[in-house]
């Protein structure tokens, strides 16, 4: 935790000189926007802490590209937590989110899914066979699009699939296509295929086959005053039980 406290340090110094001007320092819930795929995990944690202090915490959840693109026209977003380093980097190109405070939040893997009550037959790592629709992410806007695209590309699926694909605004948009038997199978990640008692889980895609699923977080620029004892509270070993109860990693 001993990089923790720096951050923390450095992030306290920052919003000295940054931070809102307003002469209620609880004047507005602190607002959490995080990628869709930690939805009950930060929800969770926000709960956990506006019971434990009474700090009112508000979170928001799309896609990591919806988001950015939110912060960028103004959002009053106190932490932003993003499937994908690349969003956290553009923040940081535009001075939206404090470098300084970026921190490992969760690990993910993915996962090949179907409906659970649908028969489906595979022969791993072999491309499936009579595929009518296969669900992703958005590859172009979706970070969980992206890696699972990586992913068929390296076992020699996409030309085959890709005719066939349904893609998705966001990664619960992606399990949702798959509980509701819209598609014949999806990839998804792993947490939340955990969370689902609609699918079941046909294959764990080994992480060589993209890039790693990092989710960074970092303070906004403009934050409130308080952001810093909700990212503390985020970054905990209690954070880090509930992240690997959901079906998440939390890196050392």
């Amino acid at each position: 935790m001993n990089r923790l406290f720096s951050l923390v340090a450095v992030a306290l110094v920052l919003l000295g000189g940054c931070g809102r001007s307003d002469s209620n320092p609880e004047a507005r819930p602190l607002m959490v926007f995080a990628a869709a795929s930690t939805h009950e995990v930060v929800l969770s944690l926000a709960s956990d802490f506006q019971l434990r202090t009474g700090r009112e915490v508000v979170c928001n959840f799309a896609s990591s590209a919806t988001l950015a693109r939110q912060i960028r026209a103004g959002a009053a977003a106190d932490i932003f937590i993003s499937a994908d380093i690349r969003w956290m980097t553009a923040l940081v190109e535009e001075q939206l989110v404090l470098e300084d405070s970026i921190l490992p939040f969760a690990v993910n893997e993915l996962v090949l899914v179907s409906p659970r009550d649908q028969a489906v037959a595979l022969d791993w790592p072999h491309c499936p066979t009579e595929i009518r629709y296969f669900a992703i992410g958005d590859p172009g806007h979706v970070p969980q699009g992206r890696y699972a695209k990586e992913a068929m590309v390296s076992l020699g699926w996409w030309k085959t699939l890709e005719p066939c694909l349904i893609t998705a605004m966001d990664a619960r948009a992606t399990l949702r296509l798959v509980e509701l038997g819209q598609v014949d199978m999806g990839i998804v990640y792993a947490s939340d295929a955990a969370v689902s008692q609609k699918v079941k889980v046909l294959a764990t895609l080994p992480a060589k086959l993209h890039r790693p699923i990092h989710y960074p977080m970092a303070i906004s620029h403009n934050a409130a005053v308080g952001t810093v004892d909700l990212y503390t509270w985020f970054a905990s070993d209690a954070a880090k039980q509930k992240l690997t109860a959901a079906g998440f990693h939390r890196e050392n």
